[in-house]
């Protein structure tokens, strides 16, 4: 292979978060003349969520085609105690990152008596509008304003380690 010049790129640390919830909700509407409210209130049920972070991730281009990569970070999630996610090792900082320790989604087994949410909540959303005859109205809302408690947890981090990519 032929040598090329080294390129040498340095990511900040970065993230990612995904969450699936369900809600039960109740509303309430008042109109007085040309004015509106609107209010929700909400029980949340947490289905998932999913956190993946980046401490620093560098990269090394010194052969066409081939990186070099060293990068630490982890992930955690919050799901129902019916799915079991098998690791295939404890992951912590101080075990190397390999294959034999990485989740294995493929393994994923499914218990429906264990089903309970993994996360639970309340929220609120607000609205008010207004009409200014029959064809101007103004309208403005805040949605989602309250809380939401995750638990029962799994966390993998995998420490800093080297792997080359083509």
């Amino acid at each position: 292979r032929e040598k090329t010049p080294s390129r040498d790129y340095a990511f900040e640390p970065m993230g990612l978060t995904a969450d699936a919830q369900t809600e039960f909700a109740y509303g309430l509407t008042v109109k007085k003349n040309w004015f509106h409210f609107g209010m929700r209130a909400k029980v949340l049920g947490g289905l998932a969520k999913f956190n993946m972070y980046t401490d620093e991730i560098n990269a090394n281009l010194t052969v066409p085609g081939i990186w070099d990569v060293n990068g630490s970070g982890g992930a955690e999630f919050y799901m129902p105690k019916s799915f079991v996610i098998p690791t295939k090792g404890e992951i912590d900082s101080s075990t190397p990152a390999n294959r034999a320790n990485r989740l294995k989604f493929s393994e994923m087994t499914v218990d429906p008596k264990k089903f309970f949410p993994s996360g639970i909540g309340a929220g609120l959303d607000l609205g008010v509008g207004f009409d200014f005859g029959q064809y101007v109205s103004l309208y403005g809302g805040v949605n989602n304003l309250g809380v939401m408690a995750w638990f029962g947890g799994e966390k993998a981090v995998m420490p800093s380690s080297n792997w080359t990519s083509n």
